[in-house]
């Protein structure tokens, strides 16, 4: 197989999701990451209040038998395979989600778990398929790190780990909402469900 056709192979193997706005009200979005058969009890409390239309899990589930748990957050459940995720767990790498609004697509997100280099820069391999997916929105986790940020006409978005802490870091997960208005991000601390938000913007 060629270079080309093997990237066009794997391209068109990208497993899509589609995800149907409603057309009264806002979708809510959990997203988590990380919990590595671990995840906080009070944080998954503050996700299940949350009452979320879709959750999406970046990686590094851990113990298969909490995936029950994590498909209960939401109608709709997707994951992607963490470094820590054998490869036998039936999660792919990579996804892309396709949100749409009747029969117009307004908006594709690609997943992945490592995406991020250096805190703020998107991984050259990692522009490159959020870019052939059509994506606008690149969702990550692996660092335990909630970022948002923009890279080259991308936004990225991790939402931090609900699973066992790690010194100097936040036990958070993430919430988008999609409305006519557009798109709002938000981190939420695990522990008391407040919105949580880097200490220099405190």
């Amino acid at each position: 197989m060629s270079v080309i056709n093997s990237v066009l192979w794997g391209l068109s193997s990208l497993p899509r999701a589609r995800v149907d706005l409603p057309g009264d009200r806002p979708l809510k979005v959990a997203v988590i990451s990380d919990t590595h058969s671990a995840p906080h009890k009070e944080a998954m409390e503050h996700l299940w209040a949350e009452k979320a239309d879709l959750c999406l899990h970046a990686g590094d589930m851990g113990n298969l038998a909490l995936y029950p748990e994590y498909e209960s957050l939401a109608e709709q459940f997707y994951a992607v395979r963490g470094n820590c995720d054998g490869h036998d767990c039936g999660f792919p790498d990579e996804r892309a989600i396709d949100f749409y609004a009747g029969d117009e697509l307004r908006s594709t997100w690609w997943m992945s778990h490592v995406a991020i280099y250096g805190g703020i820069h998107l991984s050259k391999s990692a522009f490159e398929r959020a870019q052939h997916a059509g994506a606008q929105l690149v969702i990550c986790g692996h660092s335990h790190m909630p970022a948002l940020f923009e890279d080259r006409g991308l936004t990225v978005f991790n939402p931090g780990s609900i699973g066992p802490m790690r010194p100097g870091l936040p036990l958070t997960y993430g919430v988008i909402e999609i409305s006519e208005a557009g798109i709002e991000f938000r981190h939420v601390e695990g522990h008391s469900g407040e919105r949580w938000l880097p200490p220099q913007m405190r």
